[in-house]
C-alpha cells in the first residue's frame, strides 16, 4: 500500500513538473520576434526601392544579397536607408 502511494505521488509530481516546463517554455517562444523577409537579389537601386514599396506592408525583414551592389557602396547605403525607412531594419 506505501508503495502505491509512493508510485501515485511521483506520478503527480512529474506532471506537475512537465506541465510547469512546457507552460514557461511557451510564454519564452511567445515574447521571441518572429521575421518574414524578402531578399533582392537584383543589381538596380531602383528595383530594389520597387520591391520594398511593393512588400513593406507584409514583411519586417529586407536582406540585400547582390553581387554586383557589393561593390558599389553608396548603392547599399542608399538601399539600407531607404529599408530602414520603411521599418524593415532595425
Amino acid at each position: 500500500m506505501k508503495q502505491l502511494k509512493l508510485f501515485v505521488a511521483v506520478i503527480i509530481f512529474s506532471s506537475i513538473a512537465a506541465t510547469s516546463y512546457i507552460m514557461f517554455n511557451k510564454q519564452e517562444d511567445q515574447q521571441k520576434p518572429f521575421y518574414v523577409g524578402v531578399t533582392y537579389c537584383g543589381s538596380s537601386v531602383q528595383e530594389a526601392k520597387e520591391l520594398i514599396d511593393k512588400v513593406k506592408n507584409y514583411i519586417n525583414l529586407f536582406t540585400l544579397q547582390s553581387g554586383p551592389l557589393m561593390t558599389n557602396t553608396e548603392a547599399m547605403n542608399e538601399i539600407g536607408d531607404y529599408a530602414y525607412a520603411a521599418n524593415l531594419i532595425s
